[in-house]
């Protein structure tokens, strides 16, 4: 009798509390699930690139110079040669040094000018120096007065000074179209700084070179000022104190504190 009312209480609380719930298996044929993969066309993000006449940033601050140079290769190595004794000289005296770039035209006409936009929008050049080569020189004053950019002008040729444009500072003297046009000869300090450092004697152009980039020091950081008129006021300014103050040979003179330390 007992054991018949304890079956019948078990059945009734099966019935109240219903069936156990139980997890629907999986048929054994379903796929697993897997991760959905990224399309194969979907291209990978880059970083956009700056454009190609985008100039670089100039590190530390330094002063960038662009040498245009002829293809002749000894006239190149001896304006190349005279600009890095320049800024060899400034880094010695305790001055900041530019960063000098330098690129050599072709031979065909009208490289000089592609030259010249190269040096300012590729290599961040705030400051062209145009060679003694009145051609070159003349085709470089143009596209830089386009670029708005200051030019050192080391052609005597009064068709490269006479061409009015307020972005060329020309650094030696001027002398009228077919007059004589014998170098003047460097001063004994130059000289022998140069034949010291290269072991041989300075080129035509060489002390020209050398008198340029010593401009752009001494105008200090106004040379590569954010505005370009006023970099190409102080460039100017430097030259026309230096002239001011020249002895014997063009660009030379009691006011070259940079010889005076050889």
């Amino acid at each position: 009798m007992g054991r018949a009312l304890a079956a019948a209480a078990l059945g009734l609380a099966i019935l109240v509390a219903g069936p156990v719930p139980v997890a629907a298996a999986a048929p054994d044929d379903a796929p697993t699930p897997v991760a959905a993969a990224a399309p194969d066309d979907v291209p990978t993000p880059v970083a956009a690139a700056a454009p190609d006449d985008a100039p670089p940033p100039v590190a530390g601050g330094a002063v960038g110079v662009g040498l245009v140079v002829p293809a002749d290769p000894i006239a190149a190595r001896d304006l190349t040669d005279g600009a890095t004794l320049a800024v060899e000289a400034a880094a010695r005296a305790g001055r900041p040094p530019p960063r000098l770039t330098v690129r050599a035209v072709a031979s065909s006409w009208g490289s000089a000018g592609s030259t010249t936009v190269a040096l300012v929008r590729q290599d961040g050049a705030q400051v062209v120096v145009a060679p003694p080569d009145r051609a070159i020189a003349h085709e470089v004053v143009q596209l830089a007065s386009k670029l708005g950019v200051p030019v050192l002008n080391l052609a005597r040729a009064s068709s490269v000074t006479g061409t009015g444009s307020p972005w060329c500072v020309t650094v030696v003297p001027t002398i009228p179209e077919g007059a004589d046009a014998r170098p003047v000869a460097p001063p004994l300090p130059f000289v022998v700084a140069f034949a010291a450092r290269f072991r041989r004697a300075p080129g035509p152009g060489a002390a020209e070179a050398f008198d340029a980039v010593t401009r752009v020091v001494e105008a200090g950081p106004a040379a590569g000022g954010a505005d370009a008129r006023s970099r190409c006021d102080a460039l100017r300014s430097a030259v026309a104190t230096r002239a001011a103050g020249r002895v014997g040979a063009p660009g030379w003179g009691a006011r070259a504190p940079v010889l005076r330390r050889w």
